[in-house]
């Protein structure tokens, strides 16, 4: 059984990434700190904008949907199941058209109702693989 501040906490993450996929990116103030830590570096708000307007510019259909959650006081762990179309380059890697997917494990630490540190590994490889079109597409 959770706790309510375990529970506003899952709710916090279910709302952002809902406000995400609807590219509502102007509410990520509403859950993150006005600098956190990402995978070990300090951003910002408009940092962490800035890489999601790039990602959504090569995927403009990206979503990411939770498939489970665990939460330990202020930890919340997400497994995240990625789905988007290539469309314009990114990192390097020029527009493919292709659906990719991937999974992607995000562990949140909360100071109050805000995130202050955010580790995420996606299967990066297996998204570039993709792109690369290594496995052959369908289409």
């Amino acid at each position: 059984m959770h706790t309510p501040s375990e529970r506003r906490r899952i709710t916090a993450v279910e709302e952002m990434i809902t406000a995400i996929n609807r590219r509502e990116l102007h509410r990520l103030p509403e859950w993150f700190a006005d600098t956190f830590v990402l995978n070990g570096a300090t951003w910002d708000h408009a940092r962490l904008r800035d890489d999601l307007d790039k990602l959504v510019a090569a995927f403009p259909d990206f979503q990411w949907r939770i498939e489970f959650s665990i939460v330990d006081g202020t930890r919340l762990a997400c497994r995240l199941h990625d789905t988007g179309t290539h469309v314009q380059d990114y990192r390097g890697v020029r527009a493919t058209g292709l659906r990719m997917q991937a999974h992607e494990l995000a562990m949140y630490r909360f100071e109050g109702t805000k995130i202050v540190e955010l580790w995420l590994s996606a299967d990066q490889v297996l998204l570039r693989d993709q792109m690369l079109d290594l496995y052959g597409s369908d289409s």
